[in-house]
């Protein structure tokens, strides 16, 4: 959260966009910083964070999920405080993160109309929460156009939590809001929802937010912040529209998502009622080859990744030395577990994602741990 301090800010914004763009091995990033955040207590400081990870390495073997926890937290906050001096320096346009939003929305607007999208540039508001009926804990971005603001009398304009300001993933945020004032200064009588959530992703999110701030850092933010091991269903409704606006892209190109933007939401409505009812050649759009570059993004982040796995803190902890042809019990005395907390782990890891299988006596049969470590695919949850 930040504050008045601009040292806390930057310690904050820092840290928090070194998670998106080297993420720790838990579950979620994102609760990641606020867990730690938490236990270096409400300083946050580089000296409180190093201390933090001193105490929970200085702690004895872990027996249950807490502890391993700690012990896993303090090894990702290792990497993460060696490697924070290297974000510094993309760090410092965020001294005041208005402004840098500001640059962001002009660049990514600049983007927009050489593409042939004319959009009069919104406000942006930076607020403590977002306005009612706005105001619901998965949003941290939206858009107020002429009918919403007539209806609930706001300012028209964009609103950002400052709460939950991430450098890199709010550029991204913010290009895709770009296409729903786009799209709201076209056609503020029609509700905005649908598939026009998947075309701001990719042409507001994905690439006007990588022309902005890089593709790297955008796609970066994406993997950390949409897929998660949780099922959400508001999330995997919203994924799916991405992946129909990656399919009109795949047919239609960039040029495609172009005119279905300047057609305004009549135009999106049309081409998602055609592919809604199976009918993809009734999408009324002239066939055009695919951006390139767009596209292989597109394919790594939506069709090549798998949703992660994830376990208990001391089942990930147990992973690192459970491999086939090895006892639990030989793992457990090598590193300092209690056995019968070894076992139960060992059938978390069997019974709950599949990665190994575990005979009567204990031993390890066959494993593919190795894959799912390397891979990043297996990640530790946080005690709540």
């Amino acid at each position: 959260m930040l504050d008045s301090d601009p040292n806390r800010v930057k310690t904050e914004l820092s840290f928090s966009a070194k998670v998106l763009l080297r993420p720790p091995r838990a579950a979620s990033g994102r609760r990641y910083w606020q867990w730690v955040q938490a236990s270096a207590g409400p300083a946050a400081s580089l000296a409180a964070l190093a201390e933090l990870r001193r105490r929970w390495l200085a702690g004895p073997a872990p027996d249950d999920d807490l502890s391993a926890a700690r012990r896993l937290a303090a090894e990702d906050l290792g990497a993460l405080l060696d490697a924070l001096p290297d974000i510094a320096p993309r760090i410092a346009a965020w001294s005041d993160p208005e402004a840098a939003l500001r640059r962001a929305r002009d660049h990514m607007l600049a983007t927009l109309a050489r593409l042939g999208i004319e959009v009069e540039p919104p406000d942006l508001h930076l607020v403590e929460r977002l306005p009612p009926p706005y105001d619901h804990p998965s949003l941290a971005v939206i858009s107020i156009d002429a009918s919403d603001a007539a209806q609930f009398g706001l300012a028209p304009g964009v609103y950002l939590d400052r709460r939950r300001l991430v450098p890199f993933a709010s550029e991204s945020a913010l290009g895709h809001v770009l296409i729903h004032v786009a799209l709201g200064q076209r056609s503020p009588e029609l509700l905005g929802r649908g598939l026009e959530e998947g075309v701001a992703e990719v042409l507001g999110a994905l690439y006007c937010g990588g022309e902005a701030v890089g593709a790297a850092e955008v796609d970066a933010s994406f993997r950390a912040l949409r897929y998660t091991a949780a099922m959400n269903p508001y999330r995997e409704a919203f994924l799916t529209q991405v992946r129909v606006a990656a399919f009109l892209h795949r047919q239609y190109g960039r040029d495609g998502l172009v005119a279905l933007v300047r057609g305004g939401r009549p135009a999106i409505k049309q081409a998602e009622g055609a592919l809604a009812s199976g009918r993809p050649e009734d999408v009324a759009l002239p066939r055009a080859e695919p951006a390139a570059g767009l596209a292989a993004r597109l394919d790594r982040l939506l069709l090549a990744r798998g949703r992660p796995l994830a376990v208990g803190a001391l089942a990930f902890y147990l992973a690192r030395g459970l491999r086939a042809g090895r006892s639990v019990d030989a793992v457990a005395d090598d590193l300092g577990m209690p056995r019968e907390a070894a076992r139960r782990a060992a059938r978390e890891l069997m019974e709950r994602v599949f990665v190994l299988v575990v005979g009567s006596g204990g031993e390890i049969l066959v494993d593919d741990l190795d894959l799912v470590l390397a891979s990043g695919a297996l990640r530790y949850e946080l005690p709540t």
